[in-house]
């Protein structure tokens, strides 16, 4: 019997390969100290941490160890590469190698514009960007409601406001029920093949988000106990990280779906979505041991069909359909 589920649905990507030969970090520098065989020294990759501090708060900095993250990955023997499907339909290679970790210079310090708010408030599927959010205090034209719930949804690693992930739980709100929508839009930084540049840029996003609902709540156009966020592989961490930033009373709700588990193997508590972050959090997990996390994070973790494989999704649909809605 074929089941959709709208928070459950994601799989996540990819199946490790090959060994890591070394993983290896490019500075914002453009320059590093360079090992034996002409790579950057992993251990440079911390100086990155640093370069806008005010956008994260120090104890999510401080849990944002990517040094200790690739070395675990080394010494699990994963691979520098994994499938994903992109919103094309194209297979492509997310690289961990930091070698392919350029231009994040530029997009770390541009946070602000580089997460886009999308909110739509009628059920319409041929609408898919809605009314983008460049002043929070615009949004009552835009036929914000104060009295409705709000779903946050937020997408993961290669997507866009365009993406399914974002598209059709949009959709699934608005045809049956009442809500103020917002999709957000973080694509420019988990973009193209760099897996490494996105999981960094996790947190920085997250931060945005937490920063736009305090907005929304000191604005007195909604309050914690309205909010309810929903996260997909890397967008359930950058969820967890929008709850955990919130100064203005707690979220009510975060659903992770499927949260990513790459470069996310030692990161602590303040790191990752946990039940810390809201005063519900639910956890889906469809496709642990790939790419989805498989540690219990939330109040409650629900394991679909065992969490690993989802019946009747088709093999090559299990693992790289992260980036797609497979027919499960």
């Amino acid at each position: 019997m074929r089941v959709f589920l709208a928070v459950a649905v994601l799989c996540a990507a990819g199946a490790y390969a090959e060994d890591v030969k070394e993983a290896v970090a490019m500075p914002s520098s453009g320059t590093c100290e360079k090992t034996a065989g002409g790579s950057c020294k992993l251990s440079l990759l911390t100086t990155n941490l640093a370069v806008n501090p005010g956008i994260v708060r120090p104890e999510i900095l401080a849990a944002t160890d990517l040094t200790s993250e690739l070395q675990e990955w080394n010494k699990l023997g994963y691979g520098n590469s994994f499938p994903v499907l992109d919103d094309s339909g194209k297979v492509v290679n997310a690289s961990v190698d930091a070698l392919t970790f350029t231009n994040f210079a530029t997009f770390a310090n541009k946070f602000q514009e580089n997460v886009k708010f999308h909110f739509f408030n009628k059920y319409d599927e041929k609408d898919i960007r809605g009314h983008q959010v460049l002043d929070a205090k615009t949004l009552l034209s835009m036929g914000w409601d104060k009295e409705l719930p709000v779903k946050v949804i937020i997408h993961g690693f290669t997507n866009t406001i365009e993406s399914p992930a974002i598209q059709v739980l949009k959709n699934a709100f608005l045809k049956t029920g009442k809500y103020n929508v917002i999709g957000v839009d973080w694509g420019k930084l988990c973009a193209g093949i760099n897996y490494l540049g996105a999981r960094f840029n996790v947190h920085g996003a997250g931060a945005q988000v937490g920063e736009f609902l305090d907005k929304l709540i000191g604005l007195e156009l909604t309050d914690g106990s309205q909010i309810h966020i929903l996260g997909h592989s890397l967008g359930a961490h950058v969820a967890g990280i929008a709850g955990k930033t919130v100064t203005r009373g707690v979220i009510k709700r975060i659903t992770g779906m499927d949260p990513a588990g790459p470069l996310f193997q030692v990161t602590g508590p303040h790191g990752v979505i946990f039940h810390t972050d809201a005063e519900l959090v639910d956890i889906y997990h469809t496709n642990m041991h790939w790419l989805g996390k498989s540690a219990q994070l939330g109040h409650i973790d629900f394991y679909l069909n065992g969490g690993v494989h989802q019946p009747e999704c088709a093999w090559k649909e299990i693992i790289i359909a992260g980036n797609a809605f497979g027919p499960c």
